[in-house]
């Protein structure tokens, strides 16, 4: 026999006022938790190299972001590469992490999203659940060497038309400028300008095993790319593919970022494998219209190792570029 009317309502009544009553908890838990400057958090923090071992002794400064004012506190992994923190914060805790022969990485760690829910966020002062963890890499720093680093800001190239650009002398190719190599051959489309919008680029290159691969940015390290370049892979032409828009649903979430790695200059033995090569990297190329029929513009930043190794490690002390133009800067980041 199927229940009354009445009884669905007052069900129906009841599940309301729970889910009130729970939502009015964790509004309380939340405005006490501002008022007396946040909530207690802990965390293990677990720190590995890039090949996966723990780094001991590495220092650690957490900051906890609270109100009025953020606390830091300082600390040294132990011999697992652990270390245990505590404090007190609005929402989140930023680590930087550090040791002599590493490349420094900057993480923030937001206790709410590991909460099962936001009424189970905060329980009694106390961020949820009690212990919580975060694994961090630190990269080493095994051979930077001398390369040719530059960024290039707003150089003219015709539209629709391919022109190179020496990598080693950080200019075009004539009759365009005073290159002599055409390391990456770049055509930039001009036919779907929209204002001032980024135009599609396409890099070709000289040599048949020259080319070009993607990969994305490591966002928190000081040193965001691979140590060594593929032996294999690259592409060309190569054309950046498109990727859906970027929708933040966690506050720790960021926008997807990607570096391209180039191999040039290349030539092959007898057998047709090839026999030496020049590579490097770069980053942020973009297009854009001149403002002219026939002009365009496009920049980005670039890192050339010549010693014909794969070696994609810069040492900042040691830029072998130059300016060649008002505006270029030569790079001081690895």
């Amino acid at each position: 026999m199927a229940r009354p009317v009445g009884w669905a309502i007052i069900l129906v009544l009841a599940f309301a006022a729970e889910a009130r009553a729970l939502s009015e908890k964790a509004n309380s838990e939340w405005e006490q938790m501002y008022r007396r400057g946040g909530a207690f958090g802990r965390i293990v923090l677990q720190v590995k190299d890039d090949k996966g071992f723990p780094v001991e002794g590495a220092n650690v400064e957490a900051y906890f972001n609270a109100n009025p004012r953020g606390v830091s506190v300082r600390a040294r992994t132990s011999g697992d590469g652990s270390i245990e923190v505590e404090g007190k914060s609005n929402y989140d805790v930023r680590f930087t992490v550090d040791k002599e022969g590493y490349y420094t990485t900057s993480v923030p760690y937001y206790f709410h999203e590991h909460a099962t829910s936001q009424e189970d966020a905060i329980q009694s002062g106390r961020w949820m659940p009690l212990d919580q963890s975060l694994a961090v890499t630190l990269k080493k720093v095994r051979n930077p060497v001398p390369m040719y680093a530059r960024s290039i800001y707003g150089l003219t190239v015709p539209c629709d038309q391919p022109v190179g650009f020496d990598l080693e002398i950080g200019d075009l190719v004539a009759p365009n400028g005073k290159g002599a190599v055409p390391d990456l051959v770049f055509r930039v489309d001009r036919r779907m300008a929209r204002g001032n919008a980024p135009l599609r680029w396409i890099c070709s290159f000289s040599n048949k095993m020259d080319g070009m691969q993607q990969l994305s940015f490591d966002t928190w390290s000081r040193y965001p790319t691979i140590h060594e370049a593929p032996s294999d892979g690259y592409i060309q032409p190569f054309e950046p593919p498109e990727y859906p828009i970027f929708r933040q649903s966690k506050a720790s979430e960021v926008p997807p970022s990607y570096y391209q790695i180039f191999r040039v200059r290349s030539h092959s033995d007898s057998a047709g494998r090839i026999a030496g090569a020049k590579y490097g990297k770069i980053e942020g190329i973009g297009a854009h219209d001149g403002g002219q029929t026939a002009v365009c513009k496009i920049g980005f930043a670039y890192w050339y190792n010549p010693d014909g190794t794969r070696n994609l490690e810069f040492n900042t002390r040691r830029n072998l570029g130059v300016k060649r133009r008002s505006g270029d800067e030569l790079l001081d980041k690895p």
